[in-house]
């Protein structure tokens, strides 16, 4: 099964690609936690979405990939994520974060995941009829939160450079 989301920012992608370089995953990953016993090889985070006014989440163990640079400031950042617990009853999530020029001051930035509903049969049945609901949305709020984090970074470089730049 296939989940996307998109959005777009009021920055250079060049900015956006940089930003995402600059810091180690963890710092804009959405919902990180630190990793411990058998994840030491992984971050933790928690994904998951809002439905009416309450947090659904589950904690989930992310490897991200080396970032790949496509050239005139797209990138592609490879992620894989698994629930750390009650594997079985969890698709185990592989995506692309990708960043994209859109025009010299906007870029778009997406998630294309790709996951296998569980319970063979009757989980590809149950993910047509209402979990495809839940990955999609699952999809976006991560997909929110990765730019949430990148927008609060360039917004503070944004405002350190026109300090340096304003007369005194």
């Amino acid at each position: 099964m296939f989940a996307k989301y998109y959005l777009e920012l009021p920055y250079a992608s060049d900015a956006v690609a940089a930003a995402l370089l600059a810091e180690p995953p963890e710092s804009w990953l959405p919902g990180h936690v630190k990793a411990g016993g058998e994840f030491e090889e992984s971050l933790l985070a928690e994904v998951g979405f809002k439905v009416a006014g309450r947090r659904v989440a589950r904690r989930v163990a992310v490897n991200v990939g080396r970032p790949v640079p496509l050239g005139a400031g797209a990138l592609v950042v490879p992620i894989t994520w698994r629930v750390a617990s009650q594997e079985s009853l969890f698709p185990t999530l592989a995506a692309d974060l990708e960043v994209a020029p859109v025009g010299a001051e906007l870029t778009q930035m997406s998630i294309g995941a790709r996951y296998d509903p569980p319970l063979s049969v009757a989980g590809r049945l149950i993910d047509r009829t209402r979990l495809h609901r839940v990955a999609q949305a699952v999809v976006r709020d991560f997909t929110e939160g990765i730019a949430d984090k990148l927008r609060a970074r360039l917004r503070v470089s944004s405002e350190l450079v026109a300090n340096q730049v304003a007369p005194k």
